[in-house]
């Protein structure tokens, strides 16, 4: 899986889902700094954000969608190390949805204002395509993908709602809600790659 279309050759690629991207904050640093009431008091605030050096994925940048020049005070490559160092307090962070909304140590910020939206995608090397363990992986990812499209159209969802399946063989498994509701399937959309 990627957040963004794979390009290499032979593989076979699909878009499977989008995620949300939210501002996060710890109480702490909301304390001392206040709590931005809008888009433009961000200018006012400190931020925790990649190096932009050793990005390799112009996808993850997804800070500047936030927010135009930031004041970086941390920076890391690890995206769980901004979102230790958020939690302690040191800035905002922009976060995937998926993984902020669980953390208990931070607050989502300014929701119904700012919404940073990237792609999903899944790749195949196109040699295992038909292995059956692969294609069953994919055949329930996309699935799953159109059962919250679904419910995304029943306004049921906003975005890709991941949830956390602990399985004996697995620490933890992510994939996306099931929709229990019948309904028209619509076609995963998907990316080619250059010729």
């Amino acid at each position: 899986m990627s957040f963004v279309c794979p390009s290499a050759s032979r593989l076979i690629a699909r878009k499977i889902g989008r995620f949300d991207l939210r501002l996060y904050a710890a109480s702490a640093y909301l304390e001392r700094h206040g709590t931005p009431e809008s888009v433009s008091d961000l200018q006012d605030h400190l931020f925790v954000d990649y190096i932009d050096d050793l990005v390799q994925i112009p996808a993850v940048r997804w800070l500047h969608d936030a927010v135009q020049d930031p004041q970086v005070v941390f920076r890391s490559s690890s995206m769980v190390a901004q979102q230790n160092a958020a939690a302690a307090g040191i800035g905002l962070v922009v976060l995937p949805s998926f993984t902020g909304a669980r953390d208990k140590r931070l607050r989502p910020l300014l929701t119904d204002q700012r919404s940073i939206k990237r792609d999903l995608w899944l790749a195949v090397h196109e040699d295992l395509r038909n292995l059956s363990r692969v294609k069953a992986l994919t055949e329930f990812l996309g699935a799953e993908e159109r059962a919250a499209d679904r419910l995304r159209r029943q306004g049921y969802l906003t975005a890709i709602s991941l949830c956390t399946v602990r399985t004996p063989l697995t620490p933890a498994v992510t994939r996306p809600a099931r929709d229990t509701s019948s309904g028209a399937l619509t076609k995963p959309e998907s990316c080619t790659r250059p010729s």
